[in-house]
């Protein structure tokens, strides 16, 4: 979740991330790709990175400027919940867009101000 929220304000990485556990990505390089990757698809997941044995897949919640305000994420056990998912994705999508339309966000491919 934390992911969604760096990759749309990347100003906020810390120079130094500290490592949760052994598969947290904290290389400067490996985290901005992976940053950008989510700025660009506003999907981020992460397996066993917080916390072993526990995964997640989230989305990004939009304002109506298209700004992110938000997250809605998917946790569960590191091999029971399937992070790459497009079902999963799609529904945390429809999720996300519901959500953003509460704050008068557009839904993908709308033009103008929901009302």
């Amino acid at each position: 979740m934390g992911k969604i929220m760096l990759a749309a304000q990347p100003e906020l990485v810390p120079d130094r991330p500290r490592a949760l556990t052994r598969h947290t990505v904290t290389a400067g390089a490996a985290l901005a790709a992976e940053l950008r990757t989510v700025a660009r698809t506003g999907v981020a997941t992460e397996v066993d990175e917080l916390r072993s044995g526990r995964s997640s897949v989230a989305v990004a919640v939009r304002d109506a400027a298209g700004g992110v305000v938000a997250c809605l994420a998917a946790l569960g056990p590191t091999g029971r919940l399937p992070v790459t998912d497009p079902d999963l994705t799609a529904l945390l999508r429809a999720g996300a867009d519901r959500i953003g339309g509460l704050t008068g966000a557009r839904a993908p491919g709308q033009r103008g101000r929901r009302t």
